[in-house]
């Protein structure tokens, strides 16, 4: 039977402990503690020793921070539940995409809750996984499409519709030409930066990748880009120059 396997960053034992108590009782069945930390530093190196699927985080590690445990990890293999007796940081710690929220003293019923969500988002992406597998194996119409993921389902776009993509964390936002709204797809920026032709779609800023065809204006002095659209998104500094020669390079001026 699988089980999750987990591991519980806090850096206060008797926590860990208490933590660890109401796994075995009312959830032995579907996790598996792999191995304990205390330190941001400490809890880098056990994630990335034995790969979880489940990290138990507390926000306070001493004088550090549990949020610099996870940024590090630019597209995580694992789902982050915080365990904290602090309730100031819920909006930030649902930015970086946990599962749950959850106070000390934990109650065993909102533990139990928070597992099977994870379990439950676990199995949706093996079926979106598997179905892009299936897809991508698939032969290619003449018009090129991707399959996006998302919490509703697969959607079919046709790439030469993607105006724009922007990133925040392991989501994606696709703006799509002709489409009054946007498509928020469970894969981070990078993964769309690798799917997409490189000759079309440019890396513009750390969470924007753009479509060179939709480039309507470089606008230096705003660091921006002005789509036909009439939307705006940013433009890294270091990336001007890069940019303007690839277009001079695909566009006759």
């Amino acid at each position: 039977m699988f089980k999750l396997k987990v591991v519980i960053i806090d850096d206060e034992m008797n926590a860990r402990d208490a933590l660890k108590g109401i796994l075995e009782v009312f959830c032995e069945e579907d996790v598996e503690v792999l191995g304990e930390a205390d330190s941001v530093t400490t809890a880098k190196a056990l994630i990335n020793k034995v790969h979880p699927d489940l990290v138990f985080l507390d926000i306070g590690l001493g004088k550090e921070h549990g949020f610099d445990v996870i940024k590090d990890f630019a597209s995580p293999n694992f789902q982050v539940i915080f365990v904290t007796g602090d309730n100031n940081f819920a909006v930030d710690a649902f930015r970086v995409n946990a599962v749950d929220y959850l106070l000390k003293p934990l109650i065993p019923d909102d533990l139990v809750a928070a597992i099977d969500k994870v379990i439950r988002l676990r199995e949706k992406n093996n079926i979106q996984t598997h179905l892009q597998d299936i897809a991508s194996a698939l032969p290619k119409n003449e018009e090129d499409k991707i399959l996006i993921p998302t919490s509703e389902g697969m959607h079919l776009v046709d790439i030469e519709k993607i105006m724009n993509i922007e990133g925040e964390g392991s989501y994606s936002t696709l703006f799509i030409e002709d489409e009054s709204s946007s498509i928020v797809a469970s894969k981070n920026l990078m993964h769309y930066e690798k799917l997409l032709n490189s000759s079309q779609f440019f890396r513009a800023h750390q969470s924007h990748l753009v479509n060179l065809n939709y480039i309507k204006t470089i606008l230096p002095t705003k660091n921006s880009i002005s789509l036909k659209n009439g939307s705006e998104i940013p433009l890294s500094r270091l990336k001007k120059k890069e940019l303007t020669d690839l277009l001079n390079m695909r566009f006759k001026s």
